[in-house]
């Protein structure tokens, strides 16, 4: 399936530390399909800021098989995207959600035991994994 935007409501932020928040996003029944993700994946927000499209790609932090999909976003030194989540972004506004996407996925299904080494904000996708 190619990736797709689709308009999806944020249902919870919530602060991760002094520069960063967890956004959750719910995914609507007839999508639920099209955001089945592997852990490691990431998604693309995109949105209007300032009259200018923006858009930054995020790991998915969620466990496998939630129904909201959640995003960690770090404040970024002059960064109009991660300003724009961290200051503006409220509840139950919308946001365009690319469908995920990416490689670093682990295995699903199969016994493992993985040693996941990350630091700072390279942690957010080790939580889904």
């Amino acid at each position: 399936m190619a990736p797709k935007f689709h308009t999806l409501i944020v249902s919870d932020i919530h602060p991760e530390s002094d520069d960063s928040v967890a956004v959750s996003f719910d995914i609507p029944a007839a999508l639920r399909a099209d955001y089945a993700f592997q852990p490691g994946q990431y998604l693309t927000l995109r949105t209007n800021i300032d009259g200018q499209d923006a858009r930054r790609s995020y790991s998915i932090s969620s466990p496998l098989g939630a129904v909201q999909l959640t995003v960690g976003v770090r404040r970024v030194e002059d960064g109009v995207f991660s300003g724009f989540v961290n200051d503006a972004l409220k509840v139950g506004d919308t946001m365009k959600v690319m469908t995920p996407e990416g490689r670093f996925c682990a295995k699903t299904g199969t016994p493992a035991r993985y040693l996941l080494l990350a630091a700072g904000s390279g942690i957010t996708p080790m939580m889904s994994i």
